[in-house]
């Protein structure tokens, strides 16, 4: 049985070739491995909803602060998004908040404070998630036809590369938009990745048996 076993993994190995690919596959793949738990829920932690308030506007020549008793009529959602001045002749008006003061009890900085990502912007926080499970969406059948025309090795190395190296330029990206097209394309090659993985580890009945323990 022992030597059964020797022969078939012998066998296999003689399939899938040693040396340099064998190293570059190894430290690639577990290298991107620890990208994708950050990557796919770093939205919890980056982009939360963070408990905030508009920062206080001084009184201009022409107006004053509102009264306690404006101030009481305001909901709380109001209160974060806009502030209430008191022109000269007695009326109130309501002007968009510009500028947050946020809660950093809970988390540190985040995106959602970096770029303001409230009231009118809070649509951004759960697009921020969605966008990398779109990238997600739309790569698994193209990257299904890649993998078939240019080659499953191609794939995984170029897919492991490209996602590993955008995962942290994220960290660098100028603007929020910028941000949503990296988490696109590397959401994009997350199914390259573990789709051509497998099945070049699966690429025939005796390495499948090896790999998942399948006969």
């Amino acid at each position: 049985m022992t030597g059964s076993s020797s022969n078939k993994f012998d066998d296999i190995l003689s399939r899938l070739g040693t040396g340099r690919w064998n190293l570059f596959i190894l430290f690639a793949m577990s290298y991107w491995m620890t990208q994708i738990p950050f990557q796919s829920l770093s939205g919890a932690f980056l982009t939360p909803k963070v408990p905030h308030t508009c920062r206080s506007h001084s009184p201009t020549a022409n107006a004053t602060s509102i009264t306690n008793t404006t101030a009481a009529n305001y909901t709380h959602e109001e209160s974060q998004c806009s502030y209430l001045v008191m022109g000269a002749n007695g009326s109130v008006e309501e002007h968009p908040c510009t500028e947050w003061d946020f809660d950093q009890s809970i988390y540190g900085v985040t995106l959602t404070e970096e770029f303001r990502l409230v009231c009118d912007r809070k649509f951004l926080r759960p697009l921020y998630n969605s966008m990398y499970f779109f990238g997600s969406f739309f790569g698994s059948p193209v990257n299904g036809w890649i993998a078939d025309r240019y080659g499953r090795k191609m794939m995984v190395g170029l897919g492991t590369v490209i996602y590993s190296v955008l995962a942290n330029l994220i960290s660098w990206m100028p603007n929020f938009t910028a941000i949503l097209v990296v988490r696109f394309i590397v959401g994009f090659f997350h199914t390259s990745c573990l789709q051509a993985g497998y099945s070049l580890g699966t690429v025939n009945n005796d390495t499948c048996g090896l790999l998942t323990g399948e006969e």
